[in-house]
């Protein structure tokens, strides 16, 4: 979910990018693009990628959609990317998740919980 919403954000102009420790994952993203499909069309989205936030600077916006037992790792490794007005958005299930991201983030976090479907990851572009 968060490369398909990711990639449909940067594909509409925004600038996004996309956190994910799977390396290998991140090379073929950073070189060959994200594949997406939308509707019934496939194409692909040239997306930046990283294992990690250092150099990002702040963001105006946090997605987080990681495993639940992820979720602390993921805020803690973000923390160079959260200022003062840095909104977290967590899409992910499983309860307890808020309150991770408000015990690390920092009580006047904003974000909102949602429960989002599994969806199926098409592939890597090649």
């Amino acid at each position: 979910m968060g490369s398909s919403i990711g990639g449909l954000l940067a594909d509409a102009g925004s600038e996004v990018y996309l956190i994910d420790t799977w390396a290998e994952h991140v090379n073929v993203m950073n070189s060959q693009g994200l594949k997406l499909r939308v509707g019934s069309s496939d194409r692909t989205v040239k997306v930046r990628a990283a294992t990690d936030c250092r150099g990002i600077g702040q963001a105006d916006l946090i997605i987080v959609l990681v495993k639940s037992f992820n979720t602390r790792e993921a805020i803690e490794n973000a923390g160079p990317i959260i200022g003062d007005k840095t909104v977290i958005i967590s899409l992910q299930n499983g309860l307890g998740n808020e309150e991770i991201i408000e015990e690390v983030a920092g009580k006047n976090t904003r974000w909102v919980g949602e429960h989002l479907p599994a969806a199926p990851s098409l592939a890597q572009a090649m």
